[in-house]
């Protein structure tokens, strides 16, 4: 009933706000303007009717019919009085008025001529301008401009994404490009073709990073050590933030397992064991060293002892004979020599093997004790570690396999001490040794991709697009002539960097660089990054080289360049179709409509804000639309090289310093399009006249150049020297070229 009863009638306008306000505004003639405001709305809210209507719940408005309308005289009233008698039957917005409104409002009325906000708007504006605003529609402000109400609320959502930055006369572009944002499937990269100047890679990067604000933060990404396969370094993906977490949380396990092997292998009470061991081998050695001395003595032979072996020598006279002495011997005594030693050996190479076994068994037992303190002093960090990566399955096949790994070059953690350098290779650097590696070094992270100050998805810009710094690098230690290198040197390129978001490129750019093209497509249509070498793809490796675990790619390519590049790509690969499956095509005009002049004039705001120039008054906002379609060639067009407005704006702002002037008008505007076009026009005469053309050509070429164009001749002709050739060659009809 409540819905029945609200539209049964038109909305009505009442006199009873613009009664109650006038009322107050008379009462309050000699107070500021501040409290004679907060005096009528306190006039308003205790004096206006209040209706309570039936079935309402919710009660309370500022009118008396159901779909009342206040007005307000206080901005404007001039708008409505011609409207009286049509005010009930036009198409838009029709509002029922009486009789009785009428005459009640032309009683209010008379009192705010020349007070109201229109008014002193009005009055305060310069004649001009004011006459621009109302009567050329330069700016459309519209009723806006007389009320301090409204019932249309601005898109300010739209009015922050276009700003003073947004993209002008480009809005089938514009959908194209915003469309490919929006999908994700594969092969949907965007092309944006057409002009240079019109904003392309302004909007392209605007727009990504507007839209890569809202998605996620991509994956971290990191290389570590292959101990499998070294040449292979393995890929491990975190969540953002938490690569450079594992790198750290990395070097500190590291750290304290050093520590704590160290603590363990210097120990007392691993010395006590260790020693028992040994004693307990020596001791078993010691006697089937004795039993084979009893054996060598029988035979004349004395069993000598080294570090690391034993070997049997003959006695004569009950002395030793070595090396020479042998020599001095007569051949009957080295026979029988020869021949003891031969009985000895086969009655002592049981001993022997007992020794060896003994020393197999005292390594083993030595090994296993290290094994078994070494695990017991790793096994709590690497544990802890593990527990805390326990969500990521590469992460924990990773620790154990660094576990392994320590357990089996535990002598590597043991201290030693640093061998002593000689005078001579202290004297020649060149000449010592290769550097001692890192014992560590395959126990870092190599992380390449860091995302934890990342806001939402990247966006990155590039104007080298070379192979290398697509797909990123491997770099290499020269050490005496050899090159090396190892996964550290792992170098992340703009695909890594991008992988998760967007990546703009131009198409002249990665069409010069080698390489650059394949790297992208192969990118793109196997959707991973390949870190192959490009001396590999060109067939000129000679070095050692790594290959990495292709990482998997999820990026969307905007490439920008001009219809020519489209064109080519489309008919060069046949699959270029596939990759950029939407094109956002530029177009070098607009329309000259108010929408496109207004947005103009917000470049020309963008500009000053952004360049921190002079304000540009309404003469010059004018000169500027004005050249902006002289550009266009077209009345009913404008340019959309912005570019070339912003070169004009510039060194407008650069007359307007030189006169020492406060504010940037149409007179700077003409300067700076006449000494632009001047400086063109010469260099242009220079072309020709460097040409063999015919002299009926020239001119052609001149009348071609700048059709329409008035420039004095008079003014000019001592600027172009060119003009005293065309005398000289006999020209005639000179006064048909317009310069």
């Amino acid at each position: 009933r409540l819905v029945e009863h609200l539209y049964a009638k038109l909305p009505e306008i009442e006199p009873y706000r613009a009664e109650l306000v006038t009322e107050s505004y008379k009462n309050t003639e000699n107070l500021p303007i501040v409290k004679r405001r907060s005096a009528a709305l306190r006039h308003i809210l205790e004096n206006i009717p209040i209706v309570i209507r039936p079935d309402e719940l919710i009660v309370g408005a500022n009118s008396v019919s159901p779909r009342g309308c206040q007005t307000y005289p206080e901005y404007s009233f001039e708008w409505l009085r011609p409207e009286y008698e049509t005010v009930a039957t036009r198409e838009a917005d029709p509002f029922y008025i009486s009789p009785e409104t009428v005459a009640r409002l032309e009683k209010v009325h008379p009192y705010w001529y020349g007070k109201t906000v229109s008014d002193l708007a009005a009055a305060n504006m310069d004649p001009d301008c004011l006459d621009i605003f109302l009567n050329h529609g330069v700016f459309t402000v519209g009723n806006y401009f007389y009320n301090g109400i409204g019932h249309v609320c601005v898109d300010y959502e739209k009015v922050i994404t276009l700003g003073m930055e947004g993209i002008i006369g480009q809005d089938r572009a514009v959908k194209a490009f915003d469309f490919g944002l929006e999908v994700k499937m594969k092969g949907y990269n965007i092309y944006m073709s057409g002009p240079s100047g019109t904003g392309k890679t302004t909007y392209a990067r605007n727009s990504a990073e507007k839209k890569a604000k809202t998605e996620p933060v991509p994956s971290d990404w990191c290389y570590v050590y292959n101990f499998q396969n070294p040449k292979n370094p393995i890929a491990l993906s975190f969540e953002p933030g938490r690569g450079k977490q594992f790198k750290e949380d990395m070097a500190k396990l590291v750290s304290v397992i050093k520590k704590e092997l160290q603590k363990v292998f210097q120990s007392e009470d691993f010395e006590k064991q260790k020693l028992a061991i040994i004693h307990t081998f020596e001791k078993g050695q010691n006697a089937l060293v004795d039993k084979m001395d009893a054996i060598a003595a029988e035979y004349d032979f004395f069993v000598k002892r080294s570090d690391t072996s034993l070997y049997f020598l003959p006695l004569v006279n009950g002395e030793p004979l070595e090396g020479d002495a042998l020599e001095l011997l007569s051949a009957e005594e080295n026979e029988i020599i020869d021949h003891n030693s031969q009985i000895l050996q086969e009655k002592t190479s049981p001993i022997l093997r007992e020794i060896q076994n003994l020393e197999k068994e005292c390594d083993k037992k030595l090994e296993e004790l290290e094994q078994k303190l070494g695990m017991s002093a790793i096994e709590d960090p690497i544990s802890k570690m593990s527990a805390d990566y326990r969500t990521y399955e590469r992460v924990i096949s990773y620790l154990e396999a660094v576990r392994k790994d320590i357990l089996e070059h535990l002598d590597q953690f043991m201290d030693s001490e640093e061998p002593q350098q000689d005078a001579l290779a202290a004297l020649l650097p060149m000449l010592n040794k290769k550097p001692e590696e890192d014992t560590t070094l395959k126990y870092r992270i190599n992380l390449i991709v860091d995302h934890s100050e990342t806001k939402g998805a990247p966006v990155i810009v590039t104007f080298n697009p070379t192979y290398s710094n697509l797909m990123g690098d491997t770099e290499y230690d020269s050490e005496f002539g050899n090159l090396t290198t190892d996964f550290m040197k792992i170098k992340s390129g703009l695909f890594h960097q991008a992988n998760g978001g967007y990546l703009i490129v131009q198409a002249h750019d990665i069409l010069s660089a080698p390489q650059a093209w394949e790297a992208l497509r192969r990118v793109i249509k196997t959707k991973e990054i390949n870190m192959d070498s490009l001396r590999e793809l060109n067939n000129a490796n000679v070095v050692p080289t790594l290959k990495p675990e292709p990482i998997p790619a999820k990026l969307k390519v905007i490439m920008i360049g001009s219809d020519y590049f489209y064109e080519v790509l489309s008919q060069c690969d046949e699959e270029f179709d596939k990759f950029f499956k939407i094109r956002a095509e530029f177009d070098y005009e607009m329309p000259r409509n108010y929408e496109n002049i207004y947005k103009i004039a917000q470049f020309i705001k963008g500009f000053v804000e952004r360049e921190h120039t002079l304000e540009f008054d309404v003469s010059a906002v004018c000169a500027i639309i004005e050249y902006s379609t002289r550009s266009a060639a077209r009345q009913d067009k404008l340019s959309t090289r912005f570019n070339h407005l912003s070169e004009i704006l510039g060194e407008a702002f650069t007359w307007a310093q030189l006169e020492n002037a406060s504010i940037i008008t149409a007179e700077h505007i003409q300067k700076a399009i006449h000494e632009k076009e001047k400086v063109t026009l010469i260099t242009t005469f220079d072309a020709l006249m460097n040409t063999q053309a015919p002299p009926e050509n020239l001119w052609q070429s001149v009348l071609e150049f700048a059709p329409g164009d008035e420039i004095s001749l008079d003014k000019e002709v001592k600027y172009i020297d060119a003009f005293i050739d065309f005398q000289q060659m006999g020209m005639e009809n000179k006064s048909n070229v317009i310069f």
